[in-house]
């Protein structure tokens, strides 16, 4: 009796012994949790947010594991410790990726932007003495000025001088040569005033206005070319100087066989004097002549049919544009010439 006492004491014990061992192993969850949410924000926490404030405490789980490099936005802070799950995961490249290709792409653009100014400076510097206009303008076809016997030439630079070179003019009807200009010869080339030789050609403010004589008019019904050797116009204080003319197009001009035979010598006159301009109609079926300001002069016969004189009495002080304009049958202007007058 007493032996199966002890069996169901023995038994009872084992039961209760049983009964407490889950008991101990289900409070353990209950301790680590705490450990395990306070890791749930570092984890959901974005690295570019990453500051100053110190990382929380790691799971015991993920101690050993290497923190994840932070994006291109993080700042030099301490990285917040992932969580266990995370810590295999490598760290994103993308973004450090894309901002590396911005960089280069910004760096390239200066290297662009240099060529590109390097290839203009280069471009002006092969340029020279820079722009010249030489007048008449080239290609002019029947200028009617018949008594050209001077080329003006404009370049919009200061400091412009006549080369140690020469200027030939040729005639195209049989290559012949019809004069030859040493430029440097003070009695060939002559100096003007900028401002009233430009005349609007150049919108430069200042600029050198020459004027080379050819020591003859050109001939009515002719055409002409020019050739010119290299550094026939020179900038001294720059070391540059204008190309040579060559060929036969690079500058012609045609003398119509109407026109007028003026010599630019006579543009300054008095007020209440009078001059006879001789005018040649040839192909042109009649001749109008006008003044602007319109009551400055006194014209004689405003309208010619035929060769003759015009005859012009300047009333008033000033300058004073007196037009020709030579025209056909049906009154359409084929040629106009301008002269400026300064009637003093």
């Amino acid at each position: 009796m007493k032996r199966s006492l002890s069996f169901v004491l023995i038994f009872a014990l084992l039961l209760t012994l049983a009964a407490c061992a889950p008991a101990s192993s289900s409070e353990e969850p209950a301790t680590s949790s705490p450990a395990e949410s306070s890791a749930e924000p570092a984890s959901a926490a974005p690295s570019s947010e990453a500051s100053a404030a110190p990382a929380p405490a790691p799971s015991s789980g993920a101690s050993a594991a290497p923190a994840p490099a932070p994006s291109s936005g993080a700042s030099a802070a301490p990285a917040p410790a992932p969580s266990s799950g995370a810590s295999a995961a490598p760290a994103p490249a993308p973004s450090s990726g894309a901002s590396a290709g911005s960089a280069a792409e910004s760096s390239a653009a200066p290297v662009v932007s240099s060529e590109t100014e390097a290839s203009s400076e280069a471009s002006a510097a092969s340029e020279g003495i820079g722009e010249v206009m030489l007048l008449p303008n080239n290609g002019a076809n029947e200028v009617s000025c018949m008594g050209i016997d001077r080329l003006m030439v404009l370049v919009p630079r200061v400091g412009v001088e006549p080369g140690e070179a020469t200027l030939t003019v040729f005639d195209a009807k049989d290559e012949s040569e019809f004069c030859s200009i040493d430029l440097d010869d003070g009695g060939a080339v002559e100096f003007l005033d900028w401002t009233e030789a430009n005349d609007g050609a150049f919108g430069a403010d200042e600029g050198t206005a020459l004027l080379i004589n050819l020591g003859a008019p050109l001939e009515a019904d002719h055409n002409y070319y020019i050739q010119a050797e290299e550094g026939w116009l020179t900038i001294p204080e720059e070391s540059v100087s204008a190309k040579a003319v060559t060929g036969k197009n690079t500058w012609t001009v045609r003398v119509g066989d109407f026109g007028i035979e003026f010599d630019s010598d006579e543009n300054e006159v008095a007020a209440g004097e009078t001059i006879s301009i001789p005018c040649t109609l040839g192909a042109a079926d009649q001749l109008e002549i006008k003044a602007s300001p319109k009551k400055s002069v006194t014209i004689e016969e405003d309208k010619l049919s035929q060769d003759g004189d015009a005859v012009i009495r300047f009333d008033e002080r000033g300058n004073i544009t007196v037009s020709f304009e030579f025209k056909d049958g049906k009154g359409g202007v084929i040629s106009r010439v301008d002269q400026v007058f300064r009637c003093r």
